[in-house]
């Protein structure tokens, strides 16, 4: 429905009270602050283009109060039993490797979707933090340019995620013999069953709703590398160990 006062207004009677009364009403009839914040952003480029045009001989969205957001519910953990129960639930699911790898490294999710094959080195038993995926307005960018400098990481590679490297390696070979030309060959080491890279955006989305048919408590696919950083912590690691490890600057 309309906000009575604004029916009949003319834009050059719009007033700083006016609009942060809208502003109020709105919360108080239940929006969040963050879906005020936007519905404030399109009023006040609105407003600024009527300045520039000398419909308005001043801007009043500029001299209202919005409210606060919402602090997001970040910095949760796993613990290593929860851990354990995730991979469990992921288990023969498209993210199964995507979810293993983050929850062993911390890697995030443009990493990890990021992560080549030419990047593992078996030999010397370790992988390469050295290429994105990133999700862009509906668009995957994927390059060499990583977050930061410190990003770009040697890790070690453990028994554990040298087998299940070695096992999802032979399971792609095997379905590029069965696709033939078929088979992209795209040398990333997360894929589709069809052979396509993952999507970062698929990541999130699809982890959401594992997640919440599992019974575990709920988190954010970011929220593995706050659970790996706090195993470090616990597990004796200094900071600056931890900051290496995870590729913070």
């Amino acid at each position: 429905r309309s906000y009575q006062p604004f029916q009949g207004l003319r834009l050059q009677k719009l007033t700083p009270a006016l609009l942060q009364g809208f502003y109020n009403a709105k919360v108080k009839a239940g929006l969040s602050p963050s879906t005020v914040h936007k519905l404030h952003a399109n009023i006040n480029k609105f407003l600024n283009y009527a300045l520039s045009l000398d419909m308005i001989t001043a801007n009043p969205a500029q001299r209202v109060t919005l409210p606060r957001k919402e602090r997001p519910n970040v910095g949760k953990a796993y613990t290593a039993e929860q851990l354990q129960a995730l991979l469990r639930c992921f288990a023969g699911d498209p993210l199964e490797l995507v979810v293993f790898l983050s929850a062993a490294y911390g890697l995030r999710r443009s990493e990890v979707c990021g992560l080549r094959w030419e990047a593992v080195d078996f030999q010397n038993e370790c992988i390469f933090g050295n290429h994105t995926a990133v999700a862009i307005n509906g668009e995957v960018i994927r390059s060499d340019h990583t977050k930061s400098a410190s990003s770009r990481r040697r890790l070690p590679m453990s028994g554990l995620v040298k087998d299940r490297l070695h096992a999802a390696r032979k399971e792609q070979e095997a379905s590029a013999q069965e696709f033939g030309s078929l088979w992209p060959n795209s040398g990333y080491v997360c894929l589709r069953s069809d052979g396509q890279p993952i999507d970062p955006t698929f990541v999130s989305h699809h982890f959401a709703r594992v997640l919440k048919k599992s019974g575990l408590p709920y988190i954010r696919f970011h929220d593995l590398r706050h659970s790996v950083a706090t195993l470090l912590l616990n597990g004796g690691y200094g900071l600056k160990d931890i900051q290496s490890w995870l590729g913070h600057s």
